[in-house]
C-alpha cells in the first residue's frame, strides 16, 4: 500500500469497504528512520542491484506509512470499525479493520 498516496488509499478503501463481509488485513513496510537508513546502506553495498532498484528501495521506505498515519487514515474510511494498526517486526506494520 505504500505505493499509493493517502487520497488514493482512502478512495480505494472507501470503494471496497461496502463489499467487505468481515474486514481487511494488511501487512506492509513501515516508515521509520532506521528502516530508511538500513535500506540505503544495504542497497549501496550490494553491487548486483541496478541504480533504479536501489533508488526504488529507498523511495519505497520513504513512501511507507507510519503506524499512526495508517491508523488515522483507516479510521476515516466509512464502513470500517475496530481499526488496529501496530508494528510487526522491525520493518513491517500490520493493520486490521472490521466492518460495521
Amino acid at each position: 500500500i505504500h505505493h499509493l498516496k493517502p487520497y488514493e488509499l482512502y478512495r480505494l478503501f472507501s470503494s471496497i469497504s461496502p463489499l467487505m463481509k468481515i474486514g481487511l488485513f494488511i501487512i506492509d513496510v513501515r516508515r521509520d528512520f532506521l528502516n530508511i537508513l538500513t535500506s540505503r546502506l544495504l542497497s549501496t553495498l550490494n553491487r548486483r542491484y541496478t541504480s533504479d532498484f536501489k533508488n526504488d528501495a529507498i523511495q519505497s521506505m520513504r513512501r511507507a506509512y507510519t503506524v499512526d498515519e495508517l491508523s488515522w487514515l483507516l479510521g476515516q474510511v466509512p464502513g470500517l470499525s475496530s481499526v488496529t494498526v501496530k508494528p510487526l517486526a522491525p520493518v513491517y506494520l500490520m493493520a486490521e479493520a472490521g466492518t460495521k
